[in-house]
C-alpha cells in the first residue's frame, strides 16, 4: 500500500524526450549506453530507464519481472533513509548514491519507512550473458519461473 509512481526516461527501445528534459545530463550519458543489444528477442521492459517514486510508509509488494533476461540496477538518488530492497529473502537498505543490482525474474519488494520520498533511477539492461548469444537460446529465458 501507499504511494509508488514512476517516469520512464526509456522504454519499448524509444526515448521520451520530454521525460529526458527533466535528467539532461543522465539522459545524455545513458543514451550512449542503451540499448546494449540491437536484438530481435528484446521485448519491450528488457531494457529501460525509470525513476521511481516511494513515499513514506509505502510498501510495494513481493513480484518479479517474469523473465531472467533483465538485470535491474537500482541508484539510491534522494530519500533513501528507512527504504529496503528485499531480493531472493535477503535485505538492504537503500543508500543515496549506491547501486544494487539483480536478477529482474528474481522475486523482490521495496518498503519506505522514512520521512522523505524515495527516489530511485532503475536501468534495466539485458544480461550481458544473454545479449551475447543466439536467440534460439533464448527460448527458456522468457518463461516463469
Amino acid at each position: 500500500g501507499g504511494v509508488w509512481d514512476m517516469l520512464q526516461l526509456y522504454v519499448s527501445r524509444r526515448w521520451d524526450e520530454e521525460a529526458c528534459e527533466l535528467m539532461p545530463r543522465t539522459a545524455r550519458f545513458l543514451r550512449e549506453h542503451l540499448p546494449s543489444a540491437d536484438v530481435p528477442y528484446v521485448h519491450y521492459n528488457t531494457e529501460e530507464v525509470v525513476l521511481f517514486l516511494l513515499a513514506p510508509g509505502s510498501r510495494v509488494r513481493l513480484h518479479n519481472g517474469g523473465s531472467n533476461a533483465p538485470l535491474n540496477l537500482h541508484l539510491g538518488l534522494s530519500g533513501c533513509q528507512g527504504a529496503h530492497l528485499e531480493v531472493a529473502g535477503q535485505v538492504r537498505a537503500l543508500r543515496e548514491g549506491q547501486v544494487v543490482c539483480f536478477d529482474d525474474g528474481t522475486d523482490h519488494r521495496v518498503w519506505h519507512d522514512g520521512p522523505e520520498e524515495r527516489w530511485v533511477l532503475t536501468v534495466r539492461t539485458m544480461h550481458p550473458q544473454l545479449a551475447a548469444r543466439p536467440a534460439r537460446y533464448f527460448a527458456r529465458a522468457f518463461t516463469r519461473r
